[in-house]
């Protein structure tokens, strides 16, 4: 039976594990094939989505890299077809308090927090413009809400991309392109090992690890909730209708993810494998 995404294409963003996984496999259970862009091979996600029947293309990409992106698009173009899906998810995190944090992690957290899905956005316009009911999902998180005391430079760089989704929903409304935002809460993903996407130092006392935890578990769902609600529908999306393209509200299963109620992500060799 055909899905509410059946030829459609879909590029998620730091999909090879976590929350992008999931929503590449959710994505290609209603239907749509899908491409993932990651610094690290995607062979589980190719064989969920394999699982669904739907065609499956991954590349090793850092989302940062505005060559890289661009060469990234250009493939799936040609593997897939115009994209007319866009979920910027891929995310790295620094802990640690301002005095401790380098200014080569706040760059590379901005870098690829920012910037990635800035370039991506680029990349995929001309694909979302011709698709006439585009979509670009920018995974933001609850923290900016209620920031964990040693997460500085992440939840200020999703700060500025809760601001770039709401600009760009605005700019591409003519284009009749929606640009929502999901603001997961502290989500348990797989541990990741010296993973270049997720910049925890390791030396980081406990006490502040479990005052991240504490924080989180204050924020709950209202902070969530409060945040989905918040999703910007600019003038395209109320001309058309929202009943029309109501199957990717809610759809791949971040909502469930996200709401799950915080949890205490163990320490790990020093790390924390939070992705948003």
């Amino acid at each position: 039976m055909a899905g509410r995404l059946t030829g459609r294409t879909a590029v998620v963003t730091g999909g090879s594990t976590g929350i992008g996984q999931e929503i590449a496999r959710r994505l290609a259970a209603e239907g749509a094939d899908i491409a993932v862009a990651d610094i690290d091979p995607a062979d589980e996600t190719r064989d969920l989505v394999a699982e669904t029947g739907r065609r499956f293309f991954s590349d090793r990409v850092d989302v940062s890299d505005e060559d890289a992106i661009h060469g990234f698009a250009a493939r799936v173009r040609r593997e897939l077809g115009a994209a007319d899906i866009l979920v910027n998810n891929a995310a790295v995190v620094v802990l640690a308090d301002i005095d401790h944090v380098t200014l080569d992690e706040w760059r590379r957290t901005f870098a690829v927090n920012v910037d990635g899905p800035f370039l991506a956005s680029r990349a995929f316009l001309p694909d979302l413009k011709e698709s006439g009911s585009g979509r670009i999902i920018n995974i933001t998180s609850a923290s900016y809400r209620t920031p964990p005391p040693p997460f500085v430079s992440y939840v200020s760089a999703k700060g500025a991309l809760n601001g770039f989704t709401s600009a760009l929903a605005a700019n591409l409304a003519a284009h009749h392109i929606t640009v929502n935002g999901v603001a997961a809460s502290l989500v348990r993903t797989a541990g990741r090992g010296e993973d270049e996407r997720v910049l925890l130092r390791a030396d980081r006392a406990d006490a502040e690890h479990q005052a991240c935890a504490d924080a989180g578990r204050r924020l709950g769902r209202r902070g969530v909730s409060r945040l989905r609600r918040r999703r910007v529908h600019h003038g395209a999306d109320r001309r058309r209708g929202r009943r029309k393209h109501a199957p990717l509200r809610g759809l791949f299963g971040v909502g469930a993810l996200s709401q799950r109620p915080p949890v205490q992500i163990p320490r790990r060799d020093g790390l924390i494998s939070i992705l948003t």
